[in-house]
């Protein structure tokens, strides 16, 4: 396999860990506004949105696919795409993160 279509792999698995991120994370916030709200059975009904949503079902088709073929040369660049997303996201969470801590300090030392 030459180096285009390589790299063409690598970005389509790099496009297939956003939209996994996207759905998983929009599953999670439906999952924690339904757990809050005023709804009868909260837990009932995380399941129901759950069984509806596109998250858990991507999740259940990723890993199937992976299982399958996860042994082709061009499944293992997919999923060295998607690892580099989620590295990137990793990071980005990072800095977030300590971004957020330094301003926290700036803030308490001024007071």
């Amino acid at each position: 396999m030459g180096i285009v279509p390589s790299v063409v792999i690598v970005l389509c698995g790099f496009t297939v860990g956003a939209l996994l991120t996207s759905f998983v994370g929009r599953w999670v916030i439906l999952l924690r506004e339904t757990l809050k709200s005023d709804v009868p059975h909260p837990g009932r009904m995380a399941v129901l949105v759950s069984l509806f949503h596109a998250g858990p079902w991507l999740i259940v088709v990723v890993a199937v696919f992976a299982c399958y073929e996860y042994s082709e040369r061009w499944a293992q660049l997919l999923g060295v795409g998607i690892l580099a997303w989620g590295a990137l996201i990793a990071q980005f969470l990072y800095r977030h993160r300590a971004l957020k801590r330094k301003r926290q300090e700036e803030e308490r030392n001024a007071a």
